[in-house]
């Protein structure tokens, strides 16, 4: 059985499985791999932490920009006590990630690539562009696995 993980310990979680799999025979064999695995995944924490103060100082209507799409983080209207990361780029809403926690949707946002706070005001701005349709959902998210 799968013990949940605090969303803000996910990375130290791996982490530490990749410190104990470089302290084993099979490891030292892969030395380079496993380094270059925990060189990512500290790299890959410091942005997470980052994203996570942003959010603990602008809360929900945060703005996290990855590429061409932004996501902004807010609690889902459909099932109030939950989060959602609503994904939008020029042409409107394209996608939404829902969790139970606001730590949760940020890592399955983080994880699908949003790990930039946007300033620059982008759902305003986008939204007022005529090719904006906030009807257009292709997809949700599917659920976090277990």
């Amino acid at each position: 059985m799968r013990q949940e993980v605090h969303p803000a310990l996910h990375f130290q979680v791996q982490i530490e499985y990749w410190e104990d799999k470089l302290s084993t025979p099979a490891g030292e064999r892969r030395k380079t791999y496993c380094q270059q695995m925990l060189s990512d995944l500290d790299r890959e924490d410091t942005q997470f932490q980052k994203v996570r103060l942003a959010f603990r100082q602008a809360g929900t209507g945060l703005v996290l920009k990855s590429w061409k799409n932004w996501c902004v983080i807010m609690r889902d209207r459909e099932r109030p006590t939950f989060y959602r990361f609503q994904v939008f780029n020029e042409t409107g809403v394209i996608a939404h990630c829902t969790r139970r926690t606001a730590e949760a949707v940020l890592l399955e946002a983080f994880k699908a690539g949003f790990r930039t706070v946007d300033d620059s005001n982008a759902l305003h701005r986008l939204s007022r562009n005529p090719k904006w349709n906030p009807r257009q959902i292709s997809h949700a998210m599917p659920p976090a696995s277990t």
